[in-house]
């Protein structure tokens, strides 16, 4: 796989790559990654709609993350409480 094309973005790592006769756009914010298969027939159209500075497309994108970034924090977290058993991480009194 090959990166054909990078876009700059204030917030995003953006970038499209190619294998073979497929594409696949790939999108990174804060550690976490999105890649979409993109038909060759919309290579050229996804390229200038990435180009917009005021894309709607980074609108949408931007409200994905968010969610995805929301509920990996509240997985961590929920993790990290049930490592001490089903009291929330905290330790039972001994009488």
């Amino acid at each position: 796989m090959r990166v054909i094309k990078s876009y700059k973005h204030a917030h995003y790592v953006v970038e499209l790559f190619q294998y073979g006769e497929k594409y696949t756009l790939k999108i990174k914010d804060r550690g976490i990654e999105q890649s979409y298969p993109v038909p060759e027939e919309f290579v050229s159209v996804l390229d200038d709609e990435l180009n917009k500075s005021g894309s709607e497309l980074y609108e949408k994108i931007a409200g994905i993350f968010e969610g995805m970034h929301y509920f990996w924090g509240r997985t961590l977290l929920q993790m990290k409480e049930s490592e001490g058993g089903t009291d929330g991480g905290k330790e039972e009194e001994i009488v």
